[in-house]
């Protein structure tokens, strides 16, 4: 079963400390790590501009450029600096817990999300990432009220398991019958895509797809769901393409996300496409796709 476990400080060291493969360990195997250090302060006006915001506001890292609707080059400018705000200590927590697989990671956007105002029912969802990269998300509570929050009891082995008997329509085709004309067509596909065309979509990309299309359109989860309160202040850790998630209560939040090869992870075998190939028994992995340094 899913644990929300506090999470360990370690040493500087050149290698990997046995506090720090502990962590990462805990998160490969599907569980929750806890952060209870202070976030930043935040000013008078950051605050304001915070409460003014109604829709989740996202901020790319590697351009430095921000989504939002409706704001002036100032409010725009105040946002940025409260996102790298936050970037700088959600890298000073993760380097203090997993430096050397922070270093593995690259860094992909920060989200700001509101305080929800509506009565509807929350949407549980994964958030698969192309190829089978593992996507981290650490988010942290910036209300004043606790977070209540939802995951799915099992980690990502059980759930699927559960979902493939149910969903045999969802499960990868046999590599049999029309397959030569898939794989040429597939090739052809990735060779388009290299000259600058469209992404072809592997078969872990469609099954994770369908997977979440299929929980979307259910009105009942396959899993019994846990429900975890994140205090203020108070940040959490996971592989969210591995654990069902959604809030129950929104409160204010912000969140970085984190894209890690899943060859780089202390233990590849745990990564969702590995799992899947191994219920399956089928290569997951468009052909010719590149690993990401």
């Amino acid at each position: 079963m899913i644990q929300l476990i506090e999470v360990k400080e370690v040493s500087n060291s050149e290698k990997p400390t046995p506090d720090e493969i502990h962590n990462c360990s805990l998160l490969e195997t599907g569980h929750l790590l806890l952060f209870s250090q202070n976030m930043p302060t935040f000013q008078e006006n950051e605050i304001k501009i915070l409460e003014t915001i109604t829709t989740p506001v996202s901020y790319q890292i590697s351009s430095g450029s921000i989504a939002i609707q409706k704001k002036n080059s100032q409010e725009q400018n105040a946002l940025r600096a409260i996102m790298l705000k936050y970037l700088n200590y959600a890298k000073l927590m993760l380097g203090q817990t997993m430096p050397h697989y922070l270093s593995r990671a690259h860094l992909d956007k920060i989200i700001l999300t509101p305080t929800s105002q509506n009565s509807l029912p929350p949407s549980f969802s994964f958030t698969p990432c192309l190829d089978g990269n593992r996507i981290l998300t650490f988010f942290t509570n910036i209300s004043t009220k606790p977070l209540l929050w939802s995951t799915s009891s099992e980690n990502f082995s059980s759930f699927v398991k559960k979902f493939m008997e149910k969903h045999q329509n969802a499960i990868p085709a046999k590599q049999g019958g029309e397959v030569l004309k898939e794989k040429i067509a597939r090739k052809m596909k990735v060779k388009i895509r290299e000259y600058g065309g469209s992404r072809f979509k592997s078969p872990y990309d469609c099954f994770m797809s369908k997977m979440i299309k299929e929980l979307n359109s259910s009105s009942k989860i396959e899993s019994s769901m846990l429900n975890w309160q994140i205090l203020p202040s108070q940040s959490c850790l996971f592989f969210s393409d591995a654990i069902l998630h959604a809030p129950l209560e929104n409160q204010i939040t912000l969140s970085l996300t984190l894209e890690l090869p899943r060859y780089r992870q202390l233990n590849p075998e745990t990564s969702c496409m590995s799992i899947l190939e191994r219920l399956t028994e089928e290569v997951m992995m468009a052909p010719f796709s590149k690993k990401l340094s």
